[in-house]
């Protein structure tokens, strides 16, 4: 597989474990994001994915640099 799309993968797949994991936790605190709407608590659980998303994103980049898998320069 390619490194560029390995590297793509991974942070995808990182994405959607982090932006599952932050629904959950936001489920766990007891805020729900779709049933308030446009609450603060909803914006709060819109918050956690994003930031679940994000460090998802960042652990699958950790993942291919510990790998030593680095996509070629973009020209």
């Amino acid at each position: 597989m390619p490194a560029r799309l390995l590297s793509a993968v991974a942070q995808a797949i990182g994405f959607i474990a982090g932006a599952l994991a932050g629904y959950m936790l936001a489920r766990w605190l007891g805020v729900d994001l779709v049933h308030h709407a446009y609450g603060p608590r909803s914006v709060l659980a819109v918050a956690a994915v994003g930031l679940g998303g994000g460090i998802g994103i960042a652990a699958g980049r950790h993942w291919c640099v510990q790998r030593g898998i680095t996509a070629p320069p973009k020209d």
